[in-house]
């Protein structure tokens, strides 16, 4: 459903920042969905499976709460988030 309602939103008149945004919207929904179905599909039913952790992405925070790019740099000593889709660990 939310999927429609983006798609339907481009249809409007938009500036081109504006359908550009959507357009990157409505990318990262069909990517999420599709993550979600392959999950499905492989049956998983553990964060052991491998399908579930080879979605997974890790990236440093520093104190400041702000992610890093990178894990080279001074200020990369707090935590380790894990995210996968919309889900995030840490």
């Amino acid at each position: 459903r939310q999927l429609a309602n983006s798609v339907s939103m481009v249809r409007m008149n938009l500036t081109k920042l504006q359908r550009t945004l959507m357009g990157a919207i409505i990318v990262l929904d069909v990517h999420g969905i599709t993550v979600l179905e392959s999950l499905d599909e492989a049956k998983v039913s553990s964060c052991n499976d491998f399908d579930w952790s080879k979605q997974l992405r890790y990236y440093w925070i520093p104190e400041n709460g702000e992610p890093c790019p990178t894990s080279q740099g001074s200020d990369i000593l707090n935590d380790c988030a894990v995210k996968q889709t919309i889900a995030c660990f840490k």
